[in-house]
């Protein structure tokens, strides 16, 4: 039986196509905020219990339980919610690969959130470090204007121009 390759997980057809209704479904795909742009999201909740723990077991991640309740009412009545997401690069990886499966409305969504998303945590090789110097040095570039060349966060571009980090690397 066929694999499908999400990222770090992989899953069955039966199993991915499965989790590609879900989310159509009850998903959400969130772009990441202004101040945290490296954590857009994939998420979705429900109240049925055997649901969220197959999603949890095929994500590998722990279900978050919240239990609702009427204010009106004394007494709690109302079924808890069970809330599982996937954050960052995970969650980029699975809306890349559950994208041309999605409807078109979903598929903007993602492309939305895809597009906010800078990966902070990617390595640079040793020529982006000389490369984000000769910039610096040479031609008098800004952190700022280093890091949206990079896509690099402009804090971890200033350790590397002023050799706090990758101090190894000579020009």
């Amino acid at each position: 039986m066929g694999k499908i390759n999400c990222g770090k997980l992989s899953f069955t057809i039966e199993e991915f196509f499965w989790l590609v209704g879900l989310l159509e479904g009850e998903g959400y795909f969130c772009k990441p905020l202004p101040s945290n742009p490296n954590n857009p999201m994939v998420g979705f909740e429900t109240t049925d219990e055997d649901t969220a723990a197959t999603v949890s077991q095929l994500w590998g991640r722990k279900t978050t339980k919240r239990q609702r309740y009427n204010p009106r009412d004394s007494i709690k009545h109302c079924k808890p919610i069970y809330i599982l997401r996937m954050v960052g690069n995970d969650a980029v990886e699975m809306m890349k690969t559950f994208r041309p499966h999605m409807s078109a409305r979903r598929q903007t969504q993602i492309d939305r959130a895809i597009n906010d998303f800078k990966d902070f945590k990617r390595k640079f090789s040793d020529n982006d470090v000389r490369e984000m110097r000769r910039l610096f040095t040479e031609l008098n570039k800004s952190n700022k204007e280093i890091s949206e060349i990079f896509c690099a966060h402009p804090h971890y571009v200033y350790e590397i121009v002023s050799y706090r980090k990758r101090q190894n690397v000579e020009n």
